[in-house]
């Protein structure tokens, strides 16, 4: 899933691969690390619900949500799981 965002901030934030190329699961997203500013948060979020057909509900878009490039994947990775078990019944 890290492997993932890192591909989506490219594409669709225009992230520099190098840079990327560095991060790991404990980088930031947001400020120092990768650099997101909110705008950009809100992009990878949409990014994120197309990809993988997900809903992200507002109440979780939070600096926490994007405190790290790990946070954002075991989020994603969460909300994968629930919402195919979901679609399961």
């Amino acid at each position: 899933m890290v492997a993932e965002i890192k591909h989506l901030l490219v594409a669709e934030l225009a992230i520099e691969p190098d840079l990327l190329s560095l991060a790991d699961a404990a980088t930031p997203l947001l400020g120092l690390g990768v650099g997101l500013d909110s705008i950009d948060a809100l992009r990878l979020a949409t990014a994120l619900e197309r990809r993988f057909d997900i809903q992200i509900p507002d109440e979780s878009l939070t600096t926490d949500l994007f405190a790290s490039v790990g946070a954002l994947a075991g989020f994603v990775t969460l909300q994968i799981a629930e919402q195919s078990s979901g679609r399961a019944r």
